[in-house]
């Protein structure tokens, strides 16, 4: 997917990549994928591989999806990637998800830098039977109440090193 690309998705509409995932968004035009009406979640976009694929993502952001089941597969995060040999995420966002994760990774070795997560309804970020490193990273959510409550939901996993969470608010 190329710098600026724009993709809206209806309610409950998923997308699934067989495959891997290339995203080469910029700074200044990253590639959004979106739901048309951010209070309508769209269904997940999802990339399923068979293990020796290699996804990389740079500037996407990603905000308002859901989990589906497409093609006989349950896919629990907005942005969800199964059975990668290497996935790369770096520089972008993940807001809003109405999915159990915000980005739901499995089978894969992953590698997680600079990137922010925010108000995903249940897990900001779930890696089920991934090694790797997440990095300078932000996992955010905000509440408001009467008064305006902030903190860092942090996510622990298994054989991953975890360095530098920034809370920028």
């Amino acid at each position: 997917m190329n710098a600026g690309t724009k993709i809206s998705l209806a309610k409950g509409v998923g997308l699934l990549i067989q495959g891997s995932l290339i995203v080469e968004g910029t700074k200044e035009q990253p590639v959004i994928i979106t739901a048309v009406k951010p209070k309508e979640a769209f269904g997940t976009f999802a990339v399923l591989g068979t293990g020796k694929e290699i996804s990389r993502i740079n500037y996407l952001k990603l905000s308002h999806g859901n989990e589906k089941w497409m093609n006989g597969a349950y896919f629990s995060g907005a942005f969800a990637l199964h059975y990668q040999k290497e996935v790369i995420i770096e520089n972008s966002e993940f807001i809003e998800g109405q999915a159990d994760d915000g980005v739901n990774i499995k089978f894969s070795k992953v590698y997680l830098k600079n990137n922010i997560f925010k108000n995903n309804y249940a897990d900001q970020i779930d890696l089920d039977y991934c090694v790797g490193v997440v990095r300078d990273s932000s996992f955010l959510y905000e509440i408001k109440r009467d008064k305006k409550w902030r903190w860092v939901r942090y996510q622990w996993f298994s054989n991953l090193c975890i360095r530098k969470f920034i809370q920028q608010l």
